[in-house]
Formats: C-alpha cells, structure tokens, sequence
C-alpha cells in the first residue's frame, strides 16, 4: 500500500475542482499593484501536524475562506477516498 502524500492530495482536489468547474490553486493576482482574489476559487490547505487537508474556497476579493465540504480535515489518504467518492457521485448524477 503506498503513502499518500501532499502532492496526491492536490491532484486529488484538482480532479474534483475540475469536475465541479471550480478554478483551483494560485487563487490571487496583482490588479493595480495591490493582491486580490478570485472569487470561489479553491485551494486545498495541508498541514500533516494539524490533521490533514480542507478545501477553501475564496469567498470574497479580500481573501476571506469558506470549507465547501466543512473544516474537518482529513488524512491524505482518507482526504482522496473522500474526493473520488464525490467524483463518483458526481458521475452517476451526470448520467441521469
């Protein structure tokens, strides 16, 4: 069984974020010399100490965040099986 890692955990939100047409990852750019965000843009927070990752969504142009699926973070390998659960979900919904 292999080791999920932090690099595993953003192509699996990549996948999800592609399905759903959300943009996803370098979240900000520069207007007028000043940094301003992408609305509902997301982005995938990581930290292995504090218990995984979460999925931030931008939710206003000054950076503000909401966690679409909650702030519970999860393992990366629990954090992927969630993402192509969605995935999964998400397909069969498509071919109804």
């Amino acid at each position: 069984m292999a080791r999920y890692t932090k690099k595993d955990v953003i192509g699996c939100a990549r996948r999800l974020a592609e399905d759903l047409d959300k943009p996803f990852g370098n979240c900000w750019k520069r207007v007028e010399g000043k940094p301003k965000a992408t609305v509902g843009c997301w982005d995938v927070d990581y930290n292995a100490t504090y218990g995984g990752a979460v999925i931030n969504e931008i939710v206003n142009e000054a950076g503000g965040i909401h966690q679409p699926f909650g702030p519970m973070r999860r393992k990366a390998r629990e954090f992927c099986d969630t993402t192509r659960f969605a995935m999964d979900a998400i397909k069969l919904f498509k071919k109804k």
